[in-house]
């Protein structure tokens, strides 16, 4: 039986706008989408979800950044479903997005551009996947996101306005205060830690570099604990 067409979105966190971005076009265009952690099912482990992904996909594109190319999940990503393309199995399209020395074996791929146009890119893409492109919206840059004015919020205000966003993303959230640690106190997994701070974007319209809350090497959370995230975005939204 012919799978129904799906593409598996490979990124670094670093690109989460980005390939969510990309993910939502796409699904408004009729595609279906595999992307971490949306795809992820209750109870299921990141390494079966991923496989699952793969399984189920007839396209992989990986969004191709220098954080992308130091991933140790997007390199394994790419590299399996180059392999599964040379069973015929799924087709392998590689997007360029932002300049960096991607690994020989990716560089035999047309990668698609990005770079200068994101609607370009994406009708590139459809022209590929054979559907209709409708972006929803234009990307918009980082620092025209926090150009925006804000009005400035007090640490008890922050603490008031994020504690809802703690609770939707651990599960001993009964008691959080500003001590409370994500981890240790509040029971935040792997996927939570990557969720929290999207939803923050999302509530707060910035991004945050993941070099502001990641730790390169451990990939764990530098700000682990509810006080310290409210803190840093105190400041992020003063500008």
């Amino acid at each position: 039986m012919t799978k129904s067409k799906q593409v598996f979105i490979s990124y670094d966190h670093a690109d989460t706008r980005f390939a969510h971005q990309l993910a939502e076009d796409l699904r408004r265009s009729g595609i279906k989408v595999w992307i971490a952690p949306d795809s992820i099912q209750p109870g299921e482990s990141w390494v079966e979800a991923i496989n699952r992904g793969l399984q189920e996909s007839t396209h992989m594109v990986t969004v191709i950044t220098p954080a992308a190319i130091e991933s140790e999940w997007v390199k394994m990503e790419t590299n399996v479903a180059i392999a599964l393309e040379r069973k015929g199995r799924l087709r392998v399209i590689p997007l360029d997005v932002k300049p960096c020395d991607p690994p020989p074996l990716w560089t035999n791929y047309q990668m698609i551009p990005f770079k200068s146009s994101y609607e370009e890119g994406l009708n590139q893409l459809a022209t590929n996947l054979e559907f209709r492109a409708t972006p929803h919206k234009p990307m918009r840059a980082p620092e025209q996101k926090d150009s925006l004015s804000r009005p400035e919020l007090s640490m008890s205000e922050m603490l008031a306005k994020i504690k809802p966003l703690v609770t939707d993303h651990c599960s001993k959230g009964s008691n959080i205060r500003a001590e409370s640690r994500l981890i240790e106190d509040l029971g935040m997994d792997d996927l939570d830690l990557q969720e929290f701070p999207m939803a923050l974007e999302e509530e707060f319209d910035i991004e945050i570099p993941p070099e502001d809350s990641y730790d390169a090497e451990t990939q764990y959370l530098k700000l682990k604990t509810v006080g310290a995230w409210a803190a840093y975005l105190i400041q992020r939204l003063r500008g």
